[in-house]
């Protein structure tokens, strides 16, 4: 009798340890797959990271979907918005006349500034119908370092509204805005 209830403990312990050893190879499994996932995602933004082609700060709109450049003339107030493909490479045109861009500087008071739609002869875009979009203005000349939010901006069918970005002296080349985010 005493031999049985010797082994009924030893089986319920036997029986415990082997659970507590699968259930550490579960969580180490998962998280080398959670490493696996984050290494994978970090090597696909480095494979694809993108490059301006203008020289300006990018802004992701959607998943890869479009890009919104912004280039900055600190110097003369003027600033130049081109809506490009999610390669960033090529124009969207909007059929609109305006963004708008909520602008949050580093110093001073909130505003929003709208840049207006661009013609251009040789790529046969109008000002209601074009990927470029401009304006100038004295508030904006000095103004290296910000952030701003696209209010509203609708890319072949699909609607961004409020989307944050931010903009640095050295900006880097491709602005997440789920990474500005703080």
């Amino acid at each position: 009798m005493q031999r049985r209830s010797m082994r009924l403990p030893l089986a319920s312990f036997v029986g415990v340890t082997a659970l507590l050893v699968l259930a550490m190879a579960s969580a180490r499994a998962d998280e080398a797959h959670d490493q696996d996932a984050h290494r994978a995602e970090d090597a696909h933004h480095a494979r694809h990271a993108h490059t301006a082609p203008h020289g300006g700060s990018l802004v992701e709109l959607g998943d890869e979907f479009a890009h919104l450049e912004l280039v900055v003339d600190a110097a003369s107030g003027r600033w130049t918005a081109y809506v490009l493909d999610g390669e960033a490479e090529r124009g969207r045109p909007l059929q609109r006349a305006s963004i708008r861009i909520a602008v949050e500087p580093a110093e001073g008071a909130p505003f929003d500034v709208d840049l207006l739609g661009v013609a251009n002869v040789l790529t046969g875009e109008t000002q209601d119908d074009t990927s470029q979009f401009s304006v100038q203005a004295s508030r904006l000349r000095g103004l290296t370092r910000f952030h701003g939010r696209i209010r509203d901006l609708e890319v072949a069918g699909r609607r961004f509204q409020d989307v944050p970005f931010r903009v640095e002296p050295a900006a880097h080349a491709h602005d997440h805005a789920r990474e500005d985010e703080e």
